[in-house]
């Protein structure tokens, strides 16, 4: 499923939640080659898409135990596989 993939679809975060910040925080698994956060009037809206160079990183960081946080908050992490209404 994550073979050939390289983007992550992070969910819960703070509204508040900069680019910046997701990328210190998942820089540990892999070089990052975009990070977005989609806005709607001015603030998150509550999750991102986390790009990696290669693969391997984005399996690392969605098999990282424990599972990544950020200000206290569990994020939910899944595959995008650009292909329905979350791609973009």
């Amino acid at each position: 499923k994550l073979e050939g993939h390289c983007r992550l679809f992070v969910k819960n975060l703070p509204y508040d939640v900069t680019e910046s910040e997701l990328g210190t925080l998942f820089s540990q698994h892999g070089k990052i080659r975009e990070v977005r956060v989609p806005t709607s009037f001015g603030r998150s809206k509550g999750f991102a898409y986390v790009e990696f160079v290669r693969s391997d990183a984005l399996r690392a960081a969605v098999e990282a135990k424990p599972a990544p946080t950020l200000r206290g908050r569990p994020l939910r992490l899944d595959v995008d596989t650009a292909s329905g209404p979350k791609a973009g």
